[in-house]
């Protein structure tokens, strides 16, 4: 018998008007949709649990610590959030409708991404589960159909993206090429260098910089999506946000390696240190330093050296079309930083610049499965380790 998919399980539960809790699991995702008579009440992931309350909080000006008074009354009365906040005065229909809606969107885009081979539980519920106010429900078709999730509009596209990242202070839609078909916000001009460095061989880039952020992504083969968020937010929720559009299959982790480390290039006198740190690693790891037009590459089977050097070298482009500026200000201590984080068909690539009048970089590959905690630790560790001596304390 054929599994059925994730979404199309949805699509039977919405028209045969089932109550309940509709639950898909996946290796590095989790998705719960709560349905009332075959419309949806409520949904969550574990990649963005608080939607709904960032959007409120920076929407309708809700105070947080009301909004907290308000999630324990609904605790106790056991009345629906979006309810409360309107019995209370604290947001009209209209906004709770409205942000309810961009969590719900979220959630259903998320679950149509699952593979077939997802894990999927419904739990039915009784009476009482049903008892939400249907102005505060949606129909599933509100969200388009399976097949096509969102808009082919890249404006409906921009404006999913504008509701699920609350903090972004703009955003794009740009053809493969770099030309915009929407934009919202004032989006920095070097920014469509790196919606280029987009394409076949990468579909997710992170850039973080001590005076902004970006994440970028591919949709289909055609479009290039592009969020900016200020220096201070965090950049988890853009990046989960737009990794459910790019929506490409992520390929097993090898196996652990524990062959000897190889060396390349003619910066070999620059990886002293790096080897003792990469051994820690539970995972392939390969480490690559870029200073002018030299190089010096480590790695342990199955990882080519010379193969992850040259590919270093093009993903080094990302950190110098220089997005937010930092290279205005090389003079000042501590320096304006910039990291980058590159998702290709087989690794996840951590780059970060160090202090050199020659423009010195380290970069660092993880498998595409690891967990990128380990790529980002690694890298400040490496990083710390090839800064000059006497400013690693500082």
């Amino acid at each position: 018998m054929k599994p059925t998919a994730p979404s199309q399980q949805l699509e039977r539960l919405a028209l045969s008007g089932a109550t309940g809790e509709l639950i898909a699991a996946a290796d590095d995702l989790e998705v719960h949709l709560y349905l009332q008579r075959g419309r949806i009440a409520w949904g969550t992931t574990s990649t963005d649990r608080f939607l709904f309350r960032r959007l409120l909080v920076s929407r309708c000006g809700i105070d947080e610590r009301a909004l907290r008074e308000v999630v324990q009354e609904g605790l106790r009365t056991r009345r629906p959030l979006g309810e409360t906040l309107v019995s209370w005065g604290l947001a009209t229909a209209e906004q709770v409708s409205d942000a309810l809606k961009a969590q719900v969107a979220a959630t259903v885009l998320a679950l149509r991404r699952c593979p077939t081979s997802t894990q999927t539980l419904f739990l039915p519920r009784g009476p009482s589960f049903s008892e939400y106010d249907v102005k505060l429900t949606f129909d599933l078709a509100d969200f388009g159909p399976t097949e096509q999730p969102l808009s082919p509009s890249p404006w409906s596209l921009l404006e999913h993206l504008r509701a699920s990242v609350a903090d972004c202070t703009w955003g794009a839609v740009l053809s493969s090429s770099g030309a915009p078909l929407a934009l919202w916000g004032k989006m920095p001009a070097e920014a469509g260098v790196v919606a280029r460095r987009l394409g076949a061989d990468a579909d997710l880039i992170v850039l973080r910089a001590s005076t902004g952020a970006l994440v970028a992504g591919t949709v289909g083969d055609e479009r290039v999506v592009m969020l900016g968020l200020p220096a201070e937010a965090g950049v988890t929720t853009a990046f989960h946000v737009v990794e459910v559009l790019v929506d490409r299959l992520v390929p097993s982790t090898p196996a652990c390696a524990r062959g000897a480390f190889e060396h390349f290039g003619d910066l070999e006198g620059e990886l002293q240190g790096v080897e003792q740190i990469l051994e820690r690693a539970v995972c392939p790891v390969g480490a690559v330093v870029l200073e002018g037009t030299g190089i010096g590459a480590l790695a342990r089977e199955p990882l080519s050296p010379a193969e992850l050097g040259e590919v270093a070298a093009i993903r080094q482009s990302v950190l110098a079309a220089d997005v937010f500026r930092v290279h205005e200000a090389t003079q000042q201590w501590p320096p304006a930083f910039q990291v980058a984080l590159v998702g290709d068909n087989r690794w996840w690539w951590f780059g970060t610049e160090l202090p050199s009048s020659r423009g010195r970089s380290v970069w660092l590959a993880l498998p595409r499965a690891t967990s990128q905690s380990i790529g980002w630790a690694l890298l400040s560790t490496l990083a710390r380790q090839l800064l000059p001596g006497e400013r690693r304390d500082d």
